[in-house]
């Protein structure tokens, strides 16, 4: 009886750390496998995708055989503001490439209109928390390109002034305004070589420029250009259902001796009233 009792504990002693053991077990995280950083590279990439002016793809490229699993991506540059690691979730498969979009940070200028962009790195993390920074291949004419716009944008920022004014009616029925730049800074000349409209609103000078000429100039003594325009809507069905930025007017400025540099149009709350009344009436 006494060796029934010993053997009747000894069984449940057993069980017990058994059970212990297992419950231990099943609270422990899988511990993912670390990567040889020479296993991912990565490029540049300008994508089209309208409405997201600031995303930028770094394409990863996996040569190893297993999948790897991005969740957090930047792009660092001393030529960008830093955004530090975004969250994102892509899986690149084996011998593979995959786009992992992020925004980028606002070009650090230090008042220059076209500096030369620093080195860049694309920073990733993957689902096991490794961290694997990948130099981008330099120079780099993607990230030259982004640097270009934001600091032809700030340029333009500090030296003039665009703005729609004076809305009307044309008797057949457009809208016509005046294109007004002022200069703000500096004693540059001005000089507007291009304007756009966009598949919903045509743009165009009132005044059509000859071949080859600038549509206004303005020189260093004055202080402001006033440019007529007109304004015609489409009322094609399909382009006002998938009309993505109905409002953006893109212009080319020159300003001194620099190149034409490209920005848009400021447009007001007053503006796309205006816009919306001429599409109301004209595509009724």
């Amino acid at each position: 009886m006494r060796l029934f009792r010993f053997a009747a504990v000894g069984i449940a002693i057993l069980c017990w750390t058994t059970a212990a053991l297992v419950g231990a077990a099943a609270n422990v995280s899988p511990v993912s496998e670390t990567i040889p950083a020479t296993q991912l590279t990565a490029t540049l990439e300008l994508r089209r995708i309208p409405g997201d002016a600031r995303l930028i793809a770094i394409a990863v490229a996996n040569h190893g055989s297993a999948p790897v699993t991005v969740t957090g991506a930047e792009l660092a540059t001393d030529s960008l503001t830093s955004t530090g690691l975004l969250p994102v979730e892509v899986t690149v498969p084996g011998n593979a490439i995959r786009d992992v979009f992020i925004e980028y940070g606002s070009g650090i200028c230090h008042g220059d209109l076209s500096p030369t962009a620093e080195p860049a790195t694309s920073r990733l993390l993957l689902d096991n928390q490794q961290r694997i920074d990948i130099a981008l291949p330099h120079p780099e004419g993607t990230l030259d390109r982004l640097l270009a716009t934001d600091c032809a944008a700030a340029f333009l920022t500090e030296t003039a002034s665009i703005a729609f004014q004076n809305w009307d009616a044309t008797p057949d029925g457009r809208l016509r305004a005046d294109l007004v730049i002022t200069r703000t800074a500096g004693n540059q000349p001005f000089r507007l070589d291009r304007m756009s409209g966009n598949p919903h609103y045509e743009l165009a000078a009132a005044v059509p420029p000859s071949a080859g000429d600038a549509i206004a100039l303005i020189d260093g003594d004055e202080a402001h250009m006033t440019v007529p325009v007109i304004v015609q809507v489409s009322c094609d069905a399909h382009g006002l259902a998938e009309a993505k930025q109905p409002f953006r007017f893109p212009i080319w400025l020159t300003v001194g001796t620099h190149q034409a540099i490209p920005t848009v149009i400021p447009v007001t709350d007053s503006d796309i009233a205006h816009l919306e009344s001429l599409r109301d009436l004209q595509c009724a």
